[in-house]
């Protein structure tokens, strides 16, 4: 059975938003995929919430990949059959969108006290979304 089990939509960092990464996982003949976005569930929750999680001739296993850091090393942990909806895992996942949030602020202050002309809407507008 063909299986791809570490995938990432728009959510995070993928190209494809939930549905079309089901598409084009069943075109490409997977039996089994698991959605792991970085520090997110809100595709699967996409899919869920639209009527198409469970889907139609492809097992999607709720998945994350859990951000972790080490002083030395940038660790990531997959997670799978994971509760969508559990409020500890919302209430962890907040924690790191909101330091994630600060730690940009702070490299954008950091840069400006370098002189460099640089603002956070500055730097969103060159990310997009």
């Amino acid at each position: 059975m063909s299986s791809d089990l570490h995938m990432h939509t728009t959510s995070s960092d993928g190209r494809l938003t939930p549905e079309e990464l089901v598409d084009a996982a069943k075109a490409a003949g997977l039996n089994y995929i698991a959605i792991t976005d970085h520090d997110t569930v809100d595709g699967i929750r996409q899919l869920y919430e639209a009527g198409l999680y469970p889907a139609k001739g492809i097992k999607i296993i709720p998945g994350i990949e859990f951000s972790a850091h080490h002083e030395i090393h940038e660790i990531h942990i997959l997670g799978y059959n994971i509760d969508i909806y559990d409020k500890t895992l919302a209430d962890r996942l907040n924690d790191v969108v909101e330091a994630r949030w600060l730690r940009f602020s702070s490299i954008v202050q950091k840069l400006q006290e370098l002189d460099y002309d640089i603002s956070e809407t500055d730097v969103l507008g060159i990310a997009g979304d």
